[in-house]
């Protein structure tokens, strides 16, 4: 199972994500965030992007969301393949 081993914010709703398996690229995220994700239309809780759960998800402070490791990979994956 791959893990995130770094992830930051280059820019408001884009992450760089670094992972086990040595795969690294940028993910965009959505126009707006709604529901327990809607701390995250604030660019200062965005950028405080981390890694959690020992690798295995994508959290931010102050906000009940996060990202699974797996499906971020598989995104990244697309975007590099698209992008290809």
């Amino acid at each position: 199972m791959v893990r995130v081993t770094q992830v930051s914010a280059p820019r408001f709703r884009e992450l760089h994500i670094h992972f086990s398996d040595g795969v690294e690229g940028n993910i965009q995220l959505g126009e707006e965030f709604q529901g327990v994700a809607a701390p995250l239309n604030d660019p200062h809780v965005f950028a405080t992007v981390h890694v959690i759960d020992d690798g295995y998800g994508i959290g931010f402070d102050g906000c009940e969301y996060d990202m699974c490791a797996e499906q971020v990979h598989r995104e990244v994956l697309q975007t590099s393949s698209v992008a290809a």
